[in-house]
This record gives C-alpha cells, sequence and structure tokens, in this order.
C-alpha cells in the first residue's frame, strides 16, 4: 500500500522508492530537487512559513509532471521526479533547467512573502541501476551544483 507525506499530499520516500523500482526498467529519468535555505526560512519566518514552501513546491511540481511521472518528498526539504519516459539527456537537461526557472523568483503571499528557489539535478538510468544508486547517483550532482552555486554567490 503506497502512503502519502502528509504534509505535502505526495508519496512519501517508502511509496515514491518502491513505485520508482517499480517503473525504472524500461528506462527513464531521475530528478532531485532541493530547496535553498529552508532552515534559514524556518528560523526567520518560522515552521508555518516553511511548510508553505514544502506545500507549494509539491504543488508545482505536481503541474509540471505527467501522469506516466512519479513525484515523492524523499526528505526535509528534497522531492523526487521520475519520469519514465524522458530518455534523452538533452530533453532532462531541458526539464531541468524549467524546473530551476519555475522556482528563481518564486514568492509565496501571505502575510509575509517568502522567496525561495530550488536546484535540480538528474540522471539518466542506466544499464544494472538501481533506484537507490540512480538516487545515490543524482544526489552526487545535486551536491555539486549546490556547491558551485554557493561559490558563485547563488
Amino acid at each position: 500500500m503506497y502512503e502519502r507525506d502528509q504534509l505535502t499530499g505526495v508519496w512519501n520516500e517508502r511509496s515514491v522508492k518502491a513505485q520508482i523500482t517499480g517503473k525504472m526498467h524500461g528506462g527513464g529519468t531521475l530528478f532531485l530537487c532541493d530547496i535553498h535555505r529552508l532552515q534559514r526560512i524556518n528560523d526567520q519566518l518560522g515552521h508555518l512559513a516553511g511548510d508553505e514552501c514544502l506545500k507549494q513546491m509539491a504543488q508545482i511540481l505536481g503541474y509540471m509532471i505527467r501522469k506516466n511521472d512519479i513525484l515523492g518528498r524523499i526528505g526535509g526539504d528534497e522531492f523526487v521526479v521520475f519520469m519514465p519516459d524522458c530518455r534523452d539527456e538533452q530533453r532532462a537537461e531541458e526539464i531541468s533547467g524549467r524546473i530551476e526557472a519555475r522556482f528563481h523568483s518564486n514568492r509565496k503571499k501571505g502575510l509575509r512573502e517568502t522567496e525561495f528557489s530550488v536546484t535540480s539535478a538528474y540522471t539518466l538510468r542506466r544499464k544494472g541501476d538501481t533506484c537507490q544508486t540512480m538516487m545515490e547517483r543524482a544526489g552526487e550532482e545535486l551536491s555539486r551544483k549546490k556547491s558551485e552555486s554557493l561559490l558563485g554567490g547563488g
């Protein structure tokens, strides 16, 4: 039985990994998406503001995917999207760019405005991959991109 993340309504970590494992045999691309500075938002504006960022991220990513794609929350500020029909490096790069662009200047209206951005990294399925190896490879790329962003002042 698949379960949803209580806060965001997307699949929880265990459920999303099981679904990806079931769909990855024909190929596909796994995207990891991470909210920048969520801890700072929580510290400065409160956890309700941070929760709103997480909910908004889940909702927007949900609008950006197709019916056959899988979306889940795998950590505090990390989401995973698996697109079984995306099997091309150029297309994966374009999708990753669109995800980042959509959140680049995102604002949540309310008593206070909360601006947040997202880093997205991806990996195409390789022969012999498991869900875990894909997540590890995408996680390494995500860490590299975030480090570059911090060094570049982003």
